[in-house]
């Protein structure tokens, strides 16, 4: 059963996490591919505009193929779900921006879903164990 004050704990912890994932997640994105494969499970599932691919090793060597990008987060929301008997939630978010590819101008919208999971015996540190990205049609 949950109390108030619990759910406003929860609630604290997955705002708090979707923060400190957008504020480094997009940014490494951006100028730092090589750090991708350390925000996700090995066995996360991913699918990247109709592409589905297993775990953050792959999906590091998938986006490498990738042109240059720069990811502008506009918004995002966070909840929490998956309490577990210790207490500690897995996060669901959800995310819109835009994105521009290579030399393009074009600013492309998109929306993506996270599902980040604390890492077992650090229930404030967090990677992505599910992620569903779409560019929205121009």
């Amino acid at each position: 059963m949950t109390t108030p004050a619990k759910d406003a704990k929860l609630i604290k912890t997955a705002s708090d996490a979707a923060r400190r994932f957008v504020e480094s997640y997009y940014p490494a994105l951006n100028d730092n591919r090589s750090s991708l494969d350390t925000y996700y499970y090995p066995d996360a599932a991913i699918t990247w505009n109709g592409n589905a691919i297993l775990g953050g090793g792959n999906f590091a060597t998938f986006f490498a193929t990738m042109p240059t990008s720069h990811y502008d987060v506009q918004s995002f929301d966070a909840h929490p779900v998956a309490v577990d008997a210790m207490g500690n939630c897995s996060v669901m978010l959800n995310v819109s921006g835009s994105v521009k590819y290579g030399e393009s101008k074009e600013m492309r919208g998109f929306g993506e879903t996270v599902i980040l999971r604390p890492e077992e015996g650090n229930p404030t540190k967090f990677k992505i164990s599910a992620q569903g990205f779409r560019l929205v049609s121009g």
